[in-house]
């Protein structure tokens, strides 16, 4: 981090498919409190919507599937994994 401070909104971040919506997910990532931050099953839903935005913007990448844990479960709900 930057001496404890986080990183300010890209000034060109629409340009690029940033949207308020993402940096407002973002910005809960970084939340002090463990409990406030996203499951990453919201992180991953969310990044797949916006990955409609982002068409032409970015060279093509892997495909968006579960997340699976060690155990071999897929983390999709708000349970916390055992």
């Amino acid at each position: 981090m930057l001496g404890g401070n986080r990183p300010d909104k890209p000034e060109n971040a629409s340009a690029i498919g940033f949207s308020d919506s993402l940096w407002a997910l973002t910005q809960r990532c970084w939340h002090g409190e463990m409990g406030s931050r996203p499951k990453v099953g919201e992180v991953v839903t969310h990044l797949s919507e916006a990955m409609a935005d982002w068409v032409g913007l970015m060279p093509p990448s892997f495909p968006v599937g579960d997340v699976i844990l060690d155990s071999g479960e897929p983390v999709w709900d708000s349970e916390e994994p055992s």
